[in-house]
């Protein structure tokens, strides 16, 4: 189980970004302010701190050159997020940061790099054509769309088709072995011109199909990657 510990500031960016939330291997924990920042990761030993430049208390850039003079604290990842001037880079710079992002974020950016200081699989790289199978009620309605990313508790998919939240859907795809899991359309957003993203929440998967996307998170050696 992967630490996190975020600036509450980042919540909304972070939530954007996809599965990063309700990830099972990834544990988020929220400070408000600066020093909760170290007292909990004094409490919880964490694997990456992402940081608000601008959060309350303590310039946070201070915060993360005392941690890095701790060697009880210093052996933990951060990520900078800070203003787009040259005075907050140039503070970000030089505070031992192992990552410094500019606002505007990109959340997609932001979930990358986090990823690799993770050492995680980066399911935003997951790209396959995706069976989608519709329940109108009066018959079924078929289409094509492609994955961005996978859970174990969903998916989000880009499509041309129009869906409405709470539709029912039935997902055929193919990892390193066929799936077909049933799901439930929780949102909706735009991406581009006529296509849209779609977060799908798994309610059914046979033993198989769950088998093979559990071993697909877990990134087991010899496991083929999708791309």
């Amino acid at each position: 189980m992967k630490k996190i510990i975020a600036a509450d500031t980042l919540k909304a960016l972070l939530g954007e970004s996809g599965d990063i939330l309700s990830r099972d291997d990834v544990a988020f924990l929220w400070a408000e302010k600066a020093e909760e920042i170290v007292y909990l990761h004094k409490k919880e030993k964490a694997d990456l701190i992402v940081a608000d430049l601008e959060m309350p208390g303590m310039p946070v850039d201070r915060l993360c050159v005392l941690m890095r003079a701790d060697e009880n604290l210093r052996a933990v990842s951060v990520i900078m997020v800070c203003p787009d001037t040259e005075e907050a880079a140039e503070r970000a710079d030089f505070c031992g940061a192992n990552a410094v992002m500019v606002t505007p974020v990109s959340p997609r950016q932001l979930f990358r790099r986090m990823s690799r200081l993770l050492n995680i699989a980066d399911r935003d790289d997951m790209r396959e054509i995706v069976k989608v199978d519709v329940d109108l009620g009066d018959g079924a309605d078929l289409f094509f769309g492609v994955s961005v990313n996978i859970s174990s508790s969903g998916m989000l998919i880009e499509a041309e088709k129009i869906l409405r939240i709470g539709s029912r859907v039935i997902c055929s795809f193919v990892l390193n072995h066929p799936v077909t899991v049933e799901a439930e359309v929780v949102r909706r957003a735009r991406e581009a011109a006529g296509v849209d993203s779609y977060g799908l929440r798994f309610i059914e998967a046979d033993a198989r199909s769950r088998a093979v996307i559990d071993e697909f998170i877990r990134g087991v050696p010899g496991q083929r990657r999708v791309s």
